[in-house]
């Protein structure tokens, strides 16, 4: 299912309104529209009461707004947690004691390199 789909619906539900919706998300109403229409085609059901008021949930969409706030939350959490394409090292690094003064250096050279290159690893001493 398209998570735009998804997002432009909760921010109907969330707004009450398609028009603050299109303006929250940066479309214009139509876009909205269409949106909402190709998730109801999707779900076979009417997810929103278009009323003079605004537009407010169906018992059809008031169940469906969880599991899309869910979805929308997982596909963050995605995008957070999950780098693409960077199979760079991810971790802390401890150093111990080193006898020699020269393997000191070198080790340290070493890390200082490998954690300029993996922003994602962090020194812990």
């Amino acid at each position: 299912m398209e998570t735009d789909l998804l997002r432009t619906f909760t921010a109907v539900v969330r707004t009450g309104s398609f028009t603050a919706a299109a303006r929250e998300l940066g479309y214009v109403q139509s876009t909205v529209t269409g949106h909402l229409q190709a998730l109801e085609r999707r779900l076979g059901t009417r997810l929103l009461d278009r009323l003079s008021s605004g537009a407010v949930p169906t018992n059809a969409g008031a169940r469906l707004l969880p599991y899309a706030e869910q979805l929308l939350d997982l596909e963050t959490r995605i995008a957070t947690d999950v780098p693409y394409g960077d199979d760079r090292p991810v971790g802390d690094v401890r150093l111990g004691r080193v006898a020699q003064v020269n393997a000191v250096t070198c080790g340290m050279v070493r890390v200082c390199h490998v954690m300029r290159c993996s922003p994602r690893i962090s020194g812990l001493g």
